[in-house]
């Protein structure tokens, strides 16, 4: 049997480091581990020709499958319609990471709900965390009860779990951590010493710091955030932590905070978050996710 192999082309220039560069390498992990002969920017072996190396002159014959076409974030400012895969890529798969974003697509560019138009298919497809670097300690090595991730810049949302912490919850011992202003090994020592971790954030695309935390063992109390502002779409339905499960913590309301809170404490010891992190957003499994994708692509 000849070995799979699987193309991939990446245009470095445009891609700054974060999560697009941390997702693409973990993907390429994840095919390597299942045993995926990975052929990364050759030309006569990948899906894709390059005129030169700026995006503005990449010709794309029939790549069979985009993860994208969208940036880190949901750009509504940006014209996809304009952007290469789109013009040239008419049989293309396009891969979206959450059922949010899938609809946030079909509003946001020339797709019709449920109908693609031409050929381009929609499918969903979150990437994968590193299990083995985010993993848990021991119950005894806790040495905080929280951490506060603070992704939202919003600083009344910070005074005001502060404000209850204080009020009603004053025996409870944590941190803060900022978003951008932390490094992965920073990320794992607070999700991995804390009990619990409070979610400052605004509406994520998958939200792979979530992830890792949950990866950790570290069950999660979300102020979600169910709706996406941009200046071209807005939309309901959206998530500050997207990829979800009961079995992860509890997602609630700014309005329902003073009642949920005491009752997530109480059932702290009930959450498995390590073991929905395992099942689906390993690299391995996000790997083979892909592949069955890609399996379905013509």
């Amino acid at each position: 049997m000849t070995p799979l192999r699987v193309g991939v082309w990446f245009d470095a220039s445009h891609c700054s480091y974060g999560g697009p560069t941390v997702v693409l390498l973990g993907t390429l992990l994840g095919l390597k581990r299942l045993g995926v002969t990975v052929l990364l920017n050759e030309p006569g072996d990948v899906n894709w020709t390059m005129n030169n190396d700026h995006l503005a002159n990449v010709v794309c014959r029939a790549p069979r499958l985009v993860i994208g076409p969208m940036g880190p974030s949901l750009n509504d400012e940006e014209d996809y319609t304009k952007n290469p895969v789109w013009v040239h890529g008419s049989d293309a798969t396009v891969v979206v990471p959450t059922e949010w974003v899938r609809r946030f697509v079909c509003h946001g560019m020339p797709y019709d709900d449920g109908e693609l138009r031409g050929n381009r298919r929609l499918s969903l497809w979150p990437s994968g965390v590193d299990t083995d670097f985010f993993s848990p300690l021991s119950q005894g090595q806790k040495t905080q009860d929280f951490f506060i991730y603070y992704k939202s810049q919003r600083h009344a949302d910070l005074h005001r779990i502060h404000t209850l912490l204080f009020k009603s919850h004053f025996q409870l011992r944590g941190s803060v951590l900022a978003y951008y202003c932390y490094t992965p090994e920073m990320l794992r020592l607070a999700a991995r010493s804390s009990r619990f971790c409070i979610v400052l954030n605004s509406t994520e695309t998958q939200g792979l710091a979530m992830l890792e935390i949950m990866a950790c063992d570290c069950p999660l109390f979300v102020l979600d955030s169910v709706e996406h502002k941009g200046k071209r779409v807005g939309m309901t339905g959206a998530s500050s932590c997207p990829c979800w499960s009961a079995e992860c913590g509890v997602k609630t309301s700014w309005d329902n905070l003073e009642t949920d809170f005491p009752a997530f404490l109480t059932s702290l010891s009930s959450f498995r978050p390590r073991e929905f992190v395992g099942w689906a957003y390993s690299y391995e499994a996000a790997a083979a996710s892909l592949l069955r994708i890609m399996g379905s692509v013509p």
